[in-house]
C-alpha cells in the first residue's frame, strides 16, 4: 500500500559524486560523436528528503522519528549576528553616501564653472532641431 509520496535527492554533496563519467550523447537512438559528461554517483545508500514538501508535511511528521524532522537553527546567536550584520551595512553605506556626496559636489562645481545653476540643462535651439519657430 502507498501512504504518500516522497521526493529524495541524491546527497552528492556528502558523498563527494563528481561529473566523473563520459559517454557519447545519443541522437535518435545512435550514438553521436559528441561526449558528455554526467555525474557518477558514489553510492546509493545515501539520500536527502524533501520534508518542505506542503503537501505531505504532516504525514511525513508523524512517520518519521522527531529527531530527522526537528528544524536545526541556521545561526546559533541571532543577536551577535544582526549586529555583525548592521555594522557592515553602517560601513557600506557610510563610503556609498560620501561617493555620492564626493559626486555631487564635483557636478556642483562643474555646472557653476559654466555659469549655469545645478540642475540647469541648455535648451536646445529650435531653429537648429528642424523645429517650426
Amino acid at each position: 500500500d502507498v501512504l504518500f509520496i516522497v521526493n529524495i535527492q541524491h546527497n552528492c554533496y556528502d558523498t563527494k559524486c563528481a561529473p566523473s563519467g563520459r559517454r557519447f550523447r545519443q541522437q535518435e537512438r545512435m550514438d553521436s560523436q559528441i561526449e558528455e559528461h554526467y555525474i557518477e554517483h558514489k553510492d546509493d545508500q545515501h539520500f536527502l528528503l524533501n520534508t518542505h514538501a506542503l503537501h505531505n508535511a504532516a504525514i511525513l511528521r508523524k512517520t518519521l522519528p522527531r529527531h530527522l524532522t526537528a528544524p536545526i537553527p541556521f545561526i546559533t546567536n541571532r543577536c551577535e549576528r544582526h549586529d555583525m550584520l548592521a555594522a557592515t551595512l553602517r560601513e557600506t553605506q557610510d563610503g556609498k553616501h560620501a561617493r555620492d556626496k564626493a559626486n555631487r559636489e564635483a557636478r556642483k562645481a562643474t555646472h557653476s564653472s559654466k555659469g549655469q545653476p545645478d540642475g540647469a540643462h541648455a535648451a536646445p535651439n529650435k531653429a537648429s532641431s528642424g523645429g517650426q519657430l
